[in-house]
């Protein structure tokens, strides 16, 4: 791996810590969650990564300022998803896994996620013709996303931005409402393995 590249996945990496830990109501710096009695602030920049006090923000600066102007250009916007029609020639998938076939995908919430709670997914592609393919860790919501459908650009233009990956892949947040609807937060895009 060259060194742009490590520096890349570096970058990416602590920015991935830092909205994990914020999603989680923890202080980016010295990881006290938030209580009752300890109420966490957050960077009035970026507005995405929490402290638990001044010190703690001060501290975290020399590191954190690297990704609070990007945190703070890219605000992670959702896109609800259109449920993609049924297409035999991109329904089934070989789970690499496993080394078996995979019946055709689905577009629903996996049974280990809560309405409303964000979770990671795959997404892999780098054409802007061919579909997208979508799916979480468990396969449970797996799906070909085509380039007509509200949210391929989106998606397709995080994919190709991911370094790390040469382009073809890249990990995002998405969530379901108890109607079966998926939103997927293209600016959440980040370095991750299963």
């Amino acid at each position: 791996m060259n060194q742009v590249t490590t520096l890349i996945k570096d970058h990416v990496t602590k920015q991935a810590e830092a909205e994990k830990k914020a999603e989680k109501h923890e202080c980016s710096r010295c990881g006290k969650f938030e209580s009752p009695k300890l109420k966490l602030s957050k960077c009035a920049r970026c507005k995405r990564v929490q402290f638990c006090s001044k010190d703690c923000q001060v501290a975290d600066w020399k590191q954190h300022k690297v990704i609070c102007k990007k945190l703070a250009a890219d605000p992670v916007k959702g896109v609800l998803l259109e449920k993609p029609p049924p297409d035999d020639r991109c329904s089934i998938t070989l789970n690499w896994k496993s080394g078996k076939q995979n019946s055709p995908g689905s577009f629903r919430k996996p049974d280990n996620v809560a309405v409303g709670k964000r979770f990671f997914i795959k997404v892999q592609g780098n054409s802007g013709s061919a579909p997208l393919l979508i799916y979480d860790e468990s396969r449970q919501f797996e799906c070909m996303y085509s380039s007509g459908l509200r949210g391929f650009h989106e998606m397709l233009e995080k994919v190709k931005a991911d370094k790390a990956s040469q382009g073809r892949k890249t990990y995002m947040r998405a969530s379901f409402d108890a109607a079966g609807n998926c939103t997927v937060y293209p600016g959440s895009a980040t370095i991750k393995t299963w």
